[in-house]
């Protein structure tokens, strides 16, 4: 009877492994997935929203913007955001309302786009202590002509009046490189700023320098801001709260930049920054690669140089997980996967409808 039992589990670890297997490498989504499908091969996802202030924030400045973010991959159709620009009745793809959508705020037409990202304002100031609610309607489609699969729904509340205090950066996390580092890779991808609010996009919008001389409102430099570094900026869409500054070439050897933000940016209640901002980091000597390529003290007389090539060292602490539904009778089953390196940790998920793979840099 033990000999049967084990033999039992073994082809049950068996069954799992073949299904877990089979369910990561030879399945696609289905079209009945909520959030993505597959067509002749190529994966299409669902047109999401987002908006800021968050759905059920409290204590909202009574002169805020919404700022509208799509949270998929595609842009926004602006042609078919339309809201209410004269007078009070709800009609159009965006309504706001303070009671139910009986009557909706009236916008102002003019608002900031760009491709994921929308903001506009309301012609007045928002009543204190109210709770309004946002409406998006199916009407409003991405780039693609996906739409919302149903009508998007929030709430926030007011607080007792504006919102008069001065956005701050957030030094303790959220920015790279942080203050002060050292041995920064001069093929470094971006700079991050971290906010500690919502920002208004239109003006984080304002940040790039396409030529030498220092401008906009972020800034890299690496002789005091006589002259700047080329870069592009691109505003966070999750919420607006991060601004990232990418430099256009590869930084010098052995060189301390800085980083300069002006009180010309603000956050969705038009608040600046109460005085500017400037950290500093130094790149990598030359031969120094941070990317990956290093040269590994082995602890005895002789020094191991990787040089140029690959690492295909196997990562250590892989691991397996293998999970069942909690119903008996259930189908869908689950394999995770992980492994770890000196620089990364990379994690499959697999279940029945879909496959999720997440990459993060340590």
């Amino acid at each position: 009877m033990e000999k049967k039992s084990c033999k039992n589990i073994h082809l049950i670890l068996i069954i799992l492994l073949s299904m877990s297997f089979f369910l990561l490498f030879g399945c696609s989504s289905s079209g009945d997935s909520a959030d993505d499908a597959t067509t002749d091969g190529a994966t299409t996802y669902a047109f999401e929203i987002l908006t800021v202030p968050h759905n059920l924030q409290s204590e909202v400045g009574t002169t805020t913007k919404i700022a509208v973010n799509s949270g998929s991959i595609h842009c926004i159709d602006i042609n078919t955001f339309v809201t209410n620009t004269s007078g009070t009745e709800c009609s159009g793809s965006f309504q706001l309302s303070s009671d139910d959508f009986d009557t909706c705020v009236e916008m102002s037409s003019t608002l900031y786009y760009s491709c994921k990202v929308l903001t506009l304002a309301p012609t007045s100031e928002l009543l204190s202590n109210t709770t309004y609610k946002i409406k998006i309607t199916t009407d409003l489609t991405g780039s693609d002509g996906d739409a919302l699969s149903e009508n998007y729904l929030m709430t926030f509340t007011t607080g007792f009046g504006a919102d008069t205090t001065s956005p701050e950066i957030q030094t303790s996390y959220g920015c790279s490189p942080e203050n002060g580092a050292t041995n920064v890779s001069t093929s470094l991808s971006y700079i991050s700023i971290q906010f500690g609010e919502p920002m208004d996009p239109a003006s984080l919008a304002s940040s790039p320098n396409y030529t030498s001389d220092c401008s906009g409102l972020a800034q890299l430099s690496s002789d005091d801001f006589n002259t700047c570094f080329e870069s592009s900026a691109q505003a966070g869409i999750t919420d607006n709260s991060a601004l990232y500054l990418i430099p256009l070439g590869a930084l010098e050897y052995s060189t301390t930049y800085k980083v300069k933000v002006t009180t010309d940016v603000q956050d969705l209640s038009g608040n600046s920054l109460a005085e500017e901002s400037i950290s500093s980091f130094t790149t990598e000597a030359e031969g120094v690669d941070t990317g990956g390529d290093s040269t590994t003290d082995t602890g005895g007389d002789s020094t191991n140089d990787t040089g140029d090539a690959e690492d295909t060292t196997a990562p250590t602490n892989a691991s397996v997980t293998i999970s069942e539904g909690e119903s008996t009778s259930s189908t869908s089953i689950t394999l995770s996967l992980s492994a770890s390196d000196d620089t990364s940790v990379t994690a499959y998920y697999a279940s029945e409808t879909s496959i999720t793979v997440r990459h993060e840099v340590a």
